[in-house]
């Protein structure tokens, strides 16, 4: 670290609203999904 570094906001997040947005905002993106990691992998 040092004196200079400024940690970014935590924690990240969208609204549904927000999310919904994202293909207009990026090029080249068409859709933005909601995924559910399989059970078994949450926190891995």
């Amino acid at each position: 670290m040092s004196d200079r570094y400024v940690a970014p906001p935590l924690p990240f997040s969208l609204s549904v609203s927000e999310a919904a947005r994202l293909p207009a905002q990026i090029p080249g993106v068409a859709t933005a999904e909601d995924l559910q990691p399989r059970p078994g992998r949450k926190g891995a």
